[in-house]
């Protein structure tokens, strides 16, 4: 399984990277990476389509422009929250401007440095899911068809491991390491792609 001794292993060095403007590589991932997350969001909170994607933009470049700022801090709270933080904030500050009335959130570059209480269960969701579904197909581009069958049987599936062997003709030996590694580099994505989501079971 290829690995990627090049990029950065943990979400925060994401972030350290996008503070550089000339680093639109890590830009690019940023952005692919979170703003299905972000219009998920604002989708579920009841926004439609085109202001979701209004939304999902003015998040983008609010952090684009406050980036190089940013100290991002695990210590002091999770990114999934920050991000969380500054998506509503933008939604408020949206239905607000619908609505006519005075914006008074804090949505400014002060903003990305404030850490929610607690996480929104709907935003948690949308974030987690995404984050997992991302990590799982950039690992099944790296897997052979066959170890990758293998583990999705097992891990997707839950299918018996004996099951699992005698469909693929190995060795049950073979089935139980094949989990093993691939759960591994399943676990170093999630790592890579949002440190604090969580941890994965076996």
């Amino acid at each position: 399984m290829e690995q990627r001794s090049s990029w950065p292993t943990t979400q925060s060095n994401l972030l350290l990277c996008i503070r550089d403007a000339k680093d639109h590589g890590a830009w690019e991932r940023f952005v692919d990476l979170y703003a299905p997350v972000i219009f998920r969001y604002c989708r579920i909170q009841g926004l439609q389509e085109a202001d979701a994607q209004d939304v999902t933009q003015e998040v983008l470049s609010q952090i684009s422009r406050s980036i190089g700022n940013f100290q991002y801090d695990p210590e002091k709270g999770k990114f999934r929250s920050w991000l969380g933080t500054v998506t509503w904030h933008r939604i408020c500050r949206h239905r607000r401007t619908r609505a006519r009335q005075v914006a008074d959130a804090r949505v400014g570059g002060e903003v990305l440095s404030e850490i929610p209480g607690k996480d929104d269960g709907a935003w948690v969701e949308v974030f987690n899911s995404h984050i997992l579904a991302t990590a799982l197909k950039n690992i099944r581009a790296r897997c052979s068809e066959e170890k990758w069958q293998a583990f999705h049987l097992l891990w997707v599936e839950s299918l018996p491991p004996t099951d699992v062997a005698q469909q693929l003709d190995r060795r049950i030996e073979w089935v139980y390491k094949t989990k093993s590694r691939v759960l591994k580099e399943l676990k170093r994505e999630v790592e890579f792609l949002a440190a604090d989501v969580g941890t994965l079971s076996n």
